[in-house]
């Protein structure tokens, strides 16, 4: 399984890592407007998408049919996918970390660490929910059918985004925009759950699955 993973991370920086310049873009644009913190914690998002990527670009080189004969079962295939969705958010965040700390810098503010914390709890379970919710339909369908679900997601976020939007943080909601930070942790909570309900259904789907 060590080896299925270092083979996925090594596809995801070949063929995803143009995400991370898009990201350093956009901390720049951040960096330019300091009331907008949009910019700096939106990178982060994109690591939902690094896993989809690369099992598109497995299936679309024939990847799944050889590795059948790999000594690897088909669990562990499933399981580096949903691996490598975590590991990706770690330099995506750490990129939106980076931008949040030099718009503090820039203001001449104080670095609120519980609003960050708060803020990368809620960034975390938005991007758990990219391969929440499409995995388990690349593994059942295929990339090219389970690309409906990941066009559903992207639509759901971003009418989340406009139903919601900005929040704002605070110990105590006293407005219809802002939420107390607790919220994010339970946002989370949830997000991590349904993240490995997920997992598990997408085993089952990737197991009854014919090449």
């Amino acid at each position: 399984m060590k080896g299925l993973l270092f083979k996925d991370i090594y596809m995801a920086f070949r063929h995803c890592g143009a995400l991370l310049i898009i990201a350093l873009v956009f901390i720049g644009i951040s960096m330019a407007d300091t009331e907008n913190r949009f910019f700096s914690t939106f990178p982060a998002v994109f690591a939902g998408i690094v896993p989809l990527s690369v099992l598109g670009y497995d299936e679309q080189s024939k990847w799944n049919e050889y590795a059948d004969g790999l000594p690897c079962s088909r669990a562990q295939m499933v399981s580096v996918k949903y691996i490598l969705g975590l590991l990706s958010f770690i330099p995506f965040f750490l990129l939106s970390l980076a931008g949040t700390a030099a718009m503090a810098a820039i203001a001449q503010t104080t670095l609120d660490l519980a609003k960050l914390c708060a803020d990368g709890a809620l960034l975390l379970a938005v991007n758990l929910f990219f391969p929440t919710l499409t995995l388990p339909f690349f593994f059942r369908f295929g990339v090219n059918k389970g690309r409906i679900a990941y066009y559903v997601a992207i639509g759901l976020l971003a009418a989340g985004i406009a139903a919601s939007g900005i929040f704002t943080y605070a110990p105590d909601a006293i407005g219809p925009v802002e939420i107390p930070f607790y919220v994010s942790y339970i946002l989370l909570g949830i997000a991590a759950l349904l993240f490995a309900l997920s997992w598990l259904l997408s085993v089952c789907f990737y197991r009854k699955r014919e090449f």
